[in-house]
């Protein structure tokens, strides 16, 4: 799931989509019974920024696709680099944590 996504300061618009995948199987992991959530910090930081959770779009979480809108995130956002967790809680309770880390990076917008 390595991936990095480039985003621009003070930007509403932006969605940062994950495809989440069994590595025994390479099935998508059906997320539609459960929360996504997607904590963003500061690289190196130990609090966190912000947290988005996943819209349900047709069957994109049924299909292990999360789609995270940045919404107002980015406005109070020091340009740099940054990193996500990504975070499922299914219905029954179970938990699963996605050990690798989106990468995030921030710059300026022209002024």
């Amino acid at each position: 799931m390595t991936q990095t996504v480039f985003l621009v300061q003070g930007d509403t618009g932006p969605n940062i989509k994950v495809n989440l995948t069994r590595a025994d199987t390479g099935s998508a992991v059906n997320c539609a019974s459960g929360t996504c959530t997607l904590k963003v910090r500061a690289r190196g930081a130990t609090s966190n920024s912000f947290t988005l959770t996943a819209t349900d779009q047709g069957t994109n979480l049924e299909n292990g696709i999360l789609m995270f809108g940045v919404g107002s995130n980015l406005g109070s956002l020091s340009a740099g680099e940054y990193e996500g967790e990504v975070n499922v809680v299914f219905a029954d309770g179970t938990i699963e944590t996605v050990y690798e880390t989106v990468q995030i990076v921030v710059r300026e917008d022209f002024a």
